[in-house]
């Protein structure tokens, strides 16, 4: 029996990546802004790179290395929500007045935006960041929770 609606053939790529952002769309919709105006990037760019990162864990904090090489401290901002920092900002291009022609160009630039877990709760109101040369050290004091009590159970 011959079909009757024709299908469009695609490449097997681009199924691939059409799965990739179903997958995502399902179980990670946060990740999408839910307006462009919201995310302020251009139609069509993508918003999901940042800064590489190092979180670091010992008995008393988290502590978060981002790496923001030329940028200056008011390019980005930093908030914690929860278990997650969040960091914000716009890395722009060094402006020349001479016009260049460009052989390689492997930095990013634009806005970011980058979501970074943390492995234990923190105490948000005592957090503090410094930021030098470039790097960015955030350091997320623990939450201390208290230590269970045993229980005397009586008999009635």
């Amino acid at each position: 029996m011959a079909r009757l609606i024709p299908i469009r053939w695609r490449h097997p790529i681009e199924r691939l990546r059409e799965d990739i952002h179903h997958a995502f769309d399902r179980w990670m919709p946060e990740l999408r802004p839910r307006s462009e105006e919201e995310a302020g990037f251009p139609s069509g760019m993508m918003m999901y790179f940042g800064p590489a990162v190092d979180v670091i864990e010992n008995e008393h904090e988290v502590v978060v290395y981002a790496e923001l090489p030329g940028m200056e401290r008011d390019d980005f901002r930093v908030e914690v929500l929860g278990d997650q920092v969040f960091l914000r900002g716009t890395k722009t291009m060094p402006s020349e007045e001479k016009k260049q022609i460009y052989y390689y160009t492997e930095c990013s630039y634009g806005p970011f935006i980058r979501r970074i877990s943390l492995p234990s709760e923190v105490d948000a109101d005592r957090a503090s960041a410094e930021f030098k040369y470039g790097l960015l050290r955030i350091s997320l004091p623990k939450i201390v929770l208290p230590e269970a009590r045993k229980v005397h159970i009586k008999s009635s």
